[in-house]
């Protein structure tokens, strides 16, 4: 064989390889696990604060990621953004992650209420089921094109994952 021919074949190999593992990472991003680290007491107003999370990479290989936001709305109402900065997972591995937040104190007013709300106190003037969690993963293909994995919750639903009541497999 040439030695062009040998040069050509390794670099579409490499090509190949490289957006492969591009789209798998992207695919295998949207696998990742969500949960509140300390195991009771989760709240919004707690997560909204600065608390604590714990994210799980449930697959067999180490997954790359950018960013993580957490997104509450009630009745369409943004109530702010946690977000933490992502990395390299490796397989079957959580980590705790330290998270930011950008919020205005109307949203503080409402999520204590929503909190509240969950507790089991009766708060009239909030109904859980005007509530909506948004979760994006974002990660890079091919390292610089962004893709966004959305998950989109009730506040019910996203307060149980939270509160250890789901299938968290690390």
């Amino acid at each position: 064989m040439e030695k062009h021919a040998v040069i050509a074949i390794i670099a579409v190999a490499v090509i190949v390889g490289s957006i492969s593992y591009s789209f798998v990472n992207a695919f295998s991003a949207g696998s990742f696990q969500i949960r509140y680290y300390l195991e009771d007491g989760f709240d919004y107003l707690a997560l909204m604060a600065g608390g604590n999370i714990e994210i799980c990479n449930p697959t067999p290989i180490p997954v790359d990621f950018k960013e993580l936001r957490i997104e509450p709305f009630y009745k369409e109402r943004d109530l702010g953004t946690y977000y933490v900065n992502g990395k390299i997972l490796d397989p079957y591995e959580s980590e705790e992650f330290v998270g930011d937040t950008k919020q205005d104190n109307a949203g503080q007013f409402l999520l204590s209420r929503l909190s509240m709300k969950l507790d089991g106190k009766n708060i009239a003037t909030v109904d859980l089921e005007n509530m909506r969690v948004n979760t994006i993963f974002v990660t890079n293909i091919l390292g610089f094109i962004p893709y966004s994995i959305s998950e989109t919750y009730t506040g019910e639903e996203f307060n149980k994952m939270m509160n250890h009541d789901g299938n968290f497999v690390c």
